[in-house]
Order: C-alpha cells, then structure tokens, then sequence
C-alpha cells in the first residue's frame, strides 16, 4: 500500500500578533477566516494572500466564533 500523504502545509497563514482564538475555513469558497486574542479577525485565501483585515470592535472582547454574512 502507497502511502501518499504529504505533512507540509499547503499554506502558511500570517498576520497575527496574538494567539489564534477562531478560525472558519470553506474549501467551497476557497476562504480562511481567523480571529485572535483581542485582535483582528483576517481573511485570507487558501492559499494563504490576505484580502482583508476587520478590527475587532471591542478591546476586551477574545472572538470565540467566526461565520461570514451577506449583510
């Protein structure tokens, strides 16, 4: 039996500054979102560009959970 699995990563992630404290990720749409410690919730592509940043309103506020919205 061929063992064909590969341990890199496909992708690196960067911009955060702090611990990771959400992440959402669709192959379907080819997205990752991610929010860290009192910090920014990232968007960024599977391949690991960044398209956005939004600012955590709150600077107390950790985001726990991370979904995408058309509104």
């Amino acid at each position: 039996v061929s063992s064909d699995i590969n341990p890199s990563p496909a992708a690196i992630l960067t911009g955060h500054e702090s611990e990771i404290t959400c992440l959402w990720i669709s192959a379907e749409l080819g997205l990752v979102l991610s929010g860290s410690d009192r910090g920014f919730i990232l968007e960024h592509t599977l391949t690991g560009d960044i398209l956005r940043s939004f600012e955590n309103p709150s600077d107390r506020a950790t985001p726990r959970t991370v979904l995408p919205s058309v509104d």
